[in-house]
């Protein structure tokens, strides 16, 4: 049998509105794993701690939107956090020798701006959704160990001796 080289490449991101906003610009979650919920314990004890009453030492829970990779979406990427892009539609509309008034494209920049913003907010709402309809069972428990890497990760359901092996492994 030939072994055939395979990696996949996927965007992903803990940041609820920037996933949002990938939506709006024609993002698709990826179809296997499209959100992946890690409770990340403090310690091993922590941990322990937690499974005997979850009100004493509660994990730091980390979302993440795992979306299939589009050229676009890298452009989205590095659009979100940049501070000039209104100055930058501005600039660039000024060197264009137009028929329409600068106003009549700035309203209906607006227009187009006011659209993705409804549009942005509606995919939060189904992202929102989508993490509370989330079943128990596809949950982890992320347990760091005292070395450096070391790092147990463990199902939701995982029985009491499974979490026994692998927590002595620490």
């Amino acid at each position: 049998m030939e072994n055939v080289p395979y990696h996949e490449t996927i965007l992903t991101t803990t940041n609820t509105k920037l996933a949002a906003i990938l939506l709006v610009f024609g993002g698709k979650l990826r179809q296997r794993l499209p959100l992946e919920w890690n409770d990340v314990h403090e310690s091993r004890d922590g941990f322990i701690e937690n499974l005997g009453d979850p009100r004493r030492s509660k994990p730091k829970t980390k979302i993440s939107f795992n979306f299939e990779v589009a050229p676009v979406l890298k452009e989205v990427v590095s659009a979100y956090s940049a501070d000039n892009a209104e100055e930058a539609f501005g600039t660039l509309m000024d060197s264009f020798p137009l028929k329409a008034s600068m106003a009549e494209i700035m309203a209906a920049h607006s227009r187009a701006v006011a659209q993705a913003c409804r549009q942005a907010l509606e995919a939060r709402e189904f992202l929102v959704q989508l993490i509370r309809s989330m079943p128990e069972n596809s949950k982890w428990d992320v347990i760091p160990g005292n070395g450096a890497g070391e790092v147990v990760r463990l199902g939701k359901r995982s029985s009491d001796e499974l979490r026994a092996e692998y927590l002595n492994k620490l």
